[in-house]
């Protein structure tokens, strides 16, 4: 049976089982992927987290200003080589300020990551929308790293603000695949992937517009609301 990593019983965040991802900057200094007015909550066995408008940005580095606001679990996860595994979590969003249907403007995740080798496997999600997000992070020795946005709203069903969805990702070792599935449908596969062995979970607030000219782009007033509950780490299932 799956197992719960995180009840977010509460009032406040465990900080033994999440922390802030953090980039080590040029000057020696680290820079905490953290909005400092972010708004934070545990209730009712949910995680609230609410930035009004986003104040953090990076003018060059664009995975640092992409993570507004980026908690990673404390433990790591094996990803079995022999039997399906799963991760899963329901969550909502709901957009603040926003340009309507633009996901650039920010989204709330559940994020599988494998920091080694910088394969990501996350769901995103705004008021209107739900997406699969696959990425290779460029990191150090990635010649070629990637990123898809696979936009695959519910049963060609709009989504209002706060709907909460129950997302699962689904690794198959035997074909290297990874299924995202919602509220039991399924939505994406990625085949031939770099399988991972050695997971971390996310829970973040993301924008995705480009840096352009030395300057981000992602600060626009907007801001948005997250909730995550009822977080599963799945025993490996044969087949």
């Amino acid at each position: 049976m799956p197992e719960a990593y995180d009840t977010f019983s509460g009032p406040t965040l465990d900080v033994s089982r999440w922390k802030f991802l953090e980039y080590p900057q040029d000057d020696g200094s680290v820079r905490v992927c953290r909005e400092p007015q972010a708004r934070t909550a545990c209730v009712g066995g949910r995680l609230v987290v609410e930035v009004e408008s986003f104040e953090t940005a990076h003018p060059e580095h664009q995975s640092i200003d992409n993570c507004k606001h980026l908690l990673l679990s404390t433990a790591t996860f094996l990803v079995s080589a022999l039997e399906t595994s799963t991760f899963a979590i329901e969550m909502s969003a709901t957009s603040l300020y926003a340009t309507p249907h633009d996901y650039r403007d920010g989204f709330v995740t559940f994020n599988v990551i494998e920091l080694s080798t910088g394969m990501v496997f996350d769901f995103g999600m705004r008021s209107d929308r739900l997406f699969a997000l696959y990425e290779r992070l460029p990191l150090p020795g990635v010649e070629t790293p990637f990123t898809y946005i696979v936009d695959a709203p519910l049963s060609g069903r709009r989504l209002s603000p706060g709907t909460v969805v129950d997302c699962v990702l689904v690794f198959e070792p035997a074909t290297r695949s990874v299924f995202w599935h919602v509220n039991g449908g399924f939505i994406f596969e990625a085949r031939d992937v770099l399988f991972p062995r050695e997971i971390v979970l996310g829970l973040g607030l993301l924008t995705l517009h480009p840096c352009a000219d030395g300057r981000s782009q992602s600060l626009k007033v907007q801001g948005i609301r997250g909730t995550w509950q009822n977080l599963r780490v799945g025993e490996p299932q044969a087949g």
